[in-house]
This record gives structure tokens, C-alpha cells and sequence, in this order.
């Protein structure tokens, strides 16, 4: 009797185990298709197709503005392949986070990439959005390359001015009138010297303009820009600090 409740206590002890590995295993394989757990993720590439159902980077879609437009779930994450992107204005009206290659290295780290290079396009933010990773890169006479209108978070960019005509009123990132909660975080703000930093600069005439609100301005890096930051109705409600400032106006 003995021996047979020993030998059926370890029947069902295999079968357990068994069955947990199981489910430990389908978990791994679940984990590694989402990236983490409830993460959306989509993916754009230069040669992608808009036609394309963008989950995967062998299926990309081709624009960024179609991706923010039709993706959906929880956590959407936008990977953006390495390239240039000339696509137009982008809004952003969605909880997104928009991922470049060289997501979570400063905007002056020597060890980025390639880039993703979105040219251009003057993007609006108007949601709790982040981009992170990617290159801004303008080169006509858009007033404001970013446009940030809620509390988003823009970091780990370049921010990149190289302008065709000479002094341009262009600003890199513009916080909208009274904007509470944004971040700007370990970006290089930086553009075309050539022209001075005066009245024929082919810079950005501000690398960021703040509107008042509340905010946090940390860890950048502004070089070659007229001006680096103007702070209108500045408040206790807005912190600038850690940023690094050379060859600038």
C-alpha cells in the first residue's frame, strides 16, 4: 500500500511539473513576441508598406503618422527602423511611447547609430506621448519642429537644424502656452554654424521655447543654436537643470 501511494504521489508530481514548465515555457514564448508583458508593438521601416499590418519589422508599415493612426491596445510602442522620413506633419494623439534606433542613448552619446531620421515634419504632441531615440531633423523654415501641447516626454534625440535659408525664426521644441507635466531629457539641440548666430544664421533661432506651465528641462546638451532656451513666464512650477551649454549665441 505503501509503495503504491509513493508511486502515484509521483505520478502526480511529474504531471505537475510538467504542467509547469508548460505554462512557464508558452509565458517565455508570449514574453519575447510582446517585448513585455501588455506591450502593443508596431513597427516602421523605409521600405515598409502602409498596406502591411505592422506588427512585425518584416511586415513594417512605411509612415509614421499611419502608424500612430491605426495602432491600438495597451502600452503601444512605434519602433522606427533607421532612415529618413519625409512624410509630412505628425500628430500624436495617443499614450504612445516612439522608439528610434538609438532608444536610451543621449542625443551626444559617440557610441549612437544610425539614425531614424524624421525630416521635416512638424510633429504636434498633444497626449502623454514619448519619443525617445530618434533624430529631428529640419532643414526649411517650420516655426516649431516639435510642438509639445500635454504632459509628453521627449528624450535621447537629436535635434538638428541644418536650414537653406538664413535667419529663419525656427525653434526646435515649443511647449504650448501653460503645457503642465512635459519632459525634456538628454537631448543634443545642435544645427548649421556656418551662417553665425546672428541675423543670417541657418540654426535654430531658440533650441527650445518654453511657454510657462510646469516642466523639467534636464540633462541636454545645446550647442550651435542662436539661442539655446528661452524660458517665458518662467515659474517655480519648472525646472532647468544638468543642461550643458557651448558655441551657442
Amino acid at each position: 500500500m505503501e509503495h503504491f501511494y509513493t508511486a502515484r504521489m509521483s505520478s502526480v508530481m511529474r504531471k505537475s511539473l510538467k504542467s509547469f514548465l508548460t505554462c512557464i515555457f508558452f509565458s517565455i514564448v508570449m514574453l519575447g513576441a510582446s517585448g513585455a508583458w501588455g506591450q502593443t508593438n508596431y513597427y516602421v521601416a523605409t521600405d515598409g508598406d502602409n498596406t502591411n499590418d505592422g506588427l512585425t519589422s518584416e511586415n513594417a508599415w512605411l509612415t509614421i503618422q499611419h502608424a500612430i493612426t491605426n495602432s491600438s491596445g495597451a502600452d503601444i510602442v512605434i519602433h522606427i527602423a533607421k532612415g529618413v522620413y519625409d512624410d509630412g506633419p505628425i500628430t500624436i494623439n495617443k499614450e504612445l511611447t516612439l522608439v528610434g534606433p538609438n532608444q536610451g542613448k543621449s542625443g551626444d552619446d559617440s557610441t549612437r547609430g544610425d539614425e531614424a531620421r524624421i525630416k521635416n515634419s512638424k510633429i504636434t504632441v498633444t497626449a502623454a506621448a514619448t519619443i525617445d531615440g530618434v533624430e529631428i531633423y529640419q532643414t526649411d523654415d517650420t516655426a516649431d519642429a516639435v510642438l509639445i501641447q500635454a504632459a509628453a516626454t521627449v528624450k535621447n534625440s537629436v535635434i538638428n537644424r541644418e536650414g537653406v535659408s538664413t535667419g529663419t525664426i525656427a525653434r526646435g521644441i515649443t511647449t504650448a502656452v501653460g503645457t503642465a507635466g512635459y519632459t525634456v531629457q538628454n537631448n543634443l539641440f545642435t544645427g548649421d554654424p556656418s551662417g553665425g548666430f546672428f541675423g543670417s544664421h541657418k540654426t535654430w533661432n531658440s533650441g527650445l521655447w518654453i511657454n510657462g506651465g510646469s516642466g523639467n528641462v534636464k540633462d541636454n546638451v545645446f550647442e550651435n543654436c542662436r539661442t539655446a532656451i528661452n524660458a517665458d513666464d518662467f515659474n517655480a512650477n519648472i525646472t532647468i537643470t544638468g543642461n550643458t551649454f557651448q558655441t551657442s549665441g
